[in-house]
């Protein structure tokens, strides 16, 4: 990632990562244009290499296009001194723009004064040491640089290889910056590509200079900005319909909504189309009649993959010296025809150029009800709901992706979920009131039933990328399929007595069972009771200026919690195949006594909580821990012979349990 342009207003000394792209490498005859590119892009510095012909053989930049490149260019001026005697000009590489004023060590006898001569004219002072020179001659100055040059070739000349024995000199270098206590930055120049970076960054480099791979791209500014080429601006529409209308006897309510979301990473895109219809009917004096209904559809299309270490955000982590499209094919960078094994660890664009993810889920909201005056005060009401999903996910990675995925045929995955949960809820409401006396209960029930089904397949080696079907994988790498039911059924009961506005008691009861307890212990009671004074009403206080409402109010009861997974009592195999046999092995033992979870939490002005947590019933619900030996599925007639010998090994402590 390359790094904002404030550097000549800040410290050197800096976590962040920065980009020199050398001018030598420029074209000469358009370079306005090339400073141009290097000002629109992200990079960093631009680097001036001055040769004088006599401390290296070649001739360079002058003072005059010193200056016509600082009219021109927006970031700071980072300017090497490859000459003999560079003190004579300090005040005059000041007056051009240099930023930051790096000379050689071996062109200085009085390296120290240099120093301090560049710092007193505002400048950052730099020096740098060629390949030949150990770092050892640093340690006198090291605490008063910003910045030390690594030359990783030899000075004077573009487009030489890079020299190996730079990694050692940078790592001892660090050393010596760390021992020191030196705020001084590494710069590298020479050789540095996609192939050296990452091993330069782990040796401690924190700045590159990149010459004849950046000039001599296609398009250097569009092919080295990782950020440009992995997001986008994503756009938002949304078309809303909605009717209303009814009479004294029906009310009916419809709408329509259809949404589309481009995502700020290239490639990801969502839409939702959804319905939904409501319906109250007052049939007569005595029966009220409801409908309500949703439909929904979303289509999501992502990156397959997209985890914590590989997916575009990944690409803020990518120096630009490492481009994401392949100079000699255009195409992405790390895929065929082209060098797979580039030193990049992940190029997000091979995700998004040749790889496909594809969510599709339909989901369906019903419910119905119907409410009955029985009595004056007695009214009986029921519901019924349905909520189903169907959820199909489809993951292709073709065969460019093989850099990012090592499969070189291909890859497919299939999954999908299907989902259904039915409610229902009837109970009798009566409300009195008598005077000062207000009373008011409920009594009903509760029963819910939820199946959910899941099935996975993988294949590999696929015929070309225009089957992408998991039928046509050659290898079917992987399948599963599970299904897991659960049911609840709740009996309840309510009570509420007020008296005179000020006095109240409360009362109830819950009766639960589940398929998640245990068989022997399938059903829980918790009650409840609470007696509340509204002392504000009190005649009292009822003058009182300062309270407007003050309630007293005590309670006790017992709370459970179901959600303890939908098989916790149960004994639980898995498959246990190997050496070309099936088997399977106990992986939970069973508990009938299974019952509940009590749950408590507390929060005090928003800041303090506090949670307890208690499990009853729990010893026998032990998990394996080792299991020495243990037979295949294959020794034994049944399940149930198999679940006896388990037993009484733990009983003969040849097998360990927690």
């Amino acid at each position: 990632m390359f790094i904002s342009d404030t550097f000549a207003k800040t410290t050197l000394h800096t976590m962040k990562k920065f980009i020199a792209p050398s001018m030598l490498a420029a074209d000469f005859g358009n370079l306005q244009r090339d400073i141009e590119m290097i000002n629109n892009s992200k990079a960093d510095w631009f680097h001036i290499d001055v040769m004088d012909g006599m401390f290296v053989p070649n001739i360079s930049f002058g003072m005059p296009v010193i200056s016509a490149i600082k009219k021109h260019a927006k970031k700071t001026m980072d300017v090497h001194l490859m000459i003999v005697d560079p003190d004579r000009y300090i005040s005059d590489f000041k007056k051009v723009g240099a930023d930051i004023l790096t000379v050689h060590y071996e062109a200085c006898p009085h390296l120290h004064r240099t120093i301090q001569a560049i710092k007193a004219e505002g400048m950052k002072a730099g020096v740098s040491l060629n390949p030949h020179t150990p770092i050892a001659v640093l340690e006198d100055v090291i605490a008063e640089l910003d910045m030390v040059l690594i030359m990783s070739v030899n000075p004077g000349f573009g487009g030489q290889s890079f020299i190996e024995n730079t990694y050692k000199k940078v790592q001892q270098l660090k050393a010596l910056i760390e021992f020191s206590d030196s705020k001084a930055i590494i710069e590298v120049d020479g050789g540095v590509t996609d192939k050296n970076i990452e091993q330069l960054l782990e040796a401690g480099v924190d700045a590159f200079v990149a010459g004849s791979f950046v000039f001599k791209s296609k398009d250097p500014s569009k092919t080295y900005d990782w950020q440009d080429a992995v997001f986008q601006k994503g756009h938002y529409r949304q078309a809303d319909l909605q009717i209303r209308g009814g009479n004294d006897k029906t009310k009916f309510f419809s709408s329509f909504q259809h949404l589309d979301q481009g995502g700020t990473i290239v490639g990801n895109n969502l839409s939702r189309t959804t319905g939904r219809l409501n319906v109250d009917q007052q049939a007569n004096s005595w029966l009220d009649l409801g409908v309500s209904l949703s439909l929904s559809r979303t289509f999501n299309r992502r990156l397959p993959g997209d985890n914590a270490f590989s997916n575009p955000l990944q690409s803020a982590a990518l120096l630009p010296m490492s481009p994401f499209l392949d100079p000699s094919t255009g195409l992405s960078t790390g895929t065929p025809p082209g060098d797979v094994n580039v030193g990049i660890y992940f190029n997000p664009r091979i995700q998004i150029d040749y790889a496909r993810y594809v969510q599709d889920v339909y989901r369906t909201f019903g419910n119905t009800y119907f409410k009955v005056k029985l009595l004056p005060g007695l009214t009986f009401q029921s519901e019924f709901g349905l909520d189903f999903l169907s959820q199909n996910e489809e993951r292709y990675w073709q065969t460019q992706t093989v850099r990012n995925t090592s499969s070189p045929n291909g890859e497919g995955t299939n999954t999908g979920a299907f989902i259904t949960n039915y409610n229902t809820n009837s109970y009798f409401n009566y409300n009195k009131v008598a005077g000062k006396h207000n009373f008011a209960a409920t009594l009903g029930m509760q029963y819910q039933q939820s199946q959910a089904k899941y099935n996975s397949t993988t294949g590999t080696d696929f015929p070309s990328n225009s089957y992408q079907k998991i039928a046509s994988a050659a290898t079917k790498a992987g399948g599963s399929s599970s299904q897991s039911d659960f049911r609840f059924l709740s009996y309840f009961l309510r009570s509420n007595y007020t008296y005179d506005d000020k006095y109240i008691i409360s009362a109830s009861g819950r009766m639960d069972q589940s398929s998640r307890f245990g068989k022997n212990s399938r059903t829980g009671f918790f009650p409840a009771v609470s007696a509340g004074w509204i002392l504000s009403n009190e005649k009292f206080l009822s003058s009182n200026k300062y309270l407007s409402f003050l309630k007293l109010r005590a309670s006790y009861g017992l709370v459970g919690n179901s959600e303890i997974g939908n098989f916790p009592q149960m004994g639980l195999f898995t498959g246990d195949a190997g050496s070309g046999e099936s088997g399977i092995r106990q992986y939970i033992l069973d508990n009938d006594l299974l019952e509940c979870i009590i749950h408590c939490n507390s929060k005090v002005f928003n800041d303090l909580e506090s949670t307890l947590d208690y499990v009853k019933d729990l010893d026998k619900d032990i998990g394996i821990l080792f299991s020495p030996g243990f037979p295949s599925g294959l020794d034994y007639k049944n399940f149930e012979e198999r679940g006896n010998h388990f037993n009484q090994l733990i009983k003969e402590k040849k097998l360990w349990v927690v």
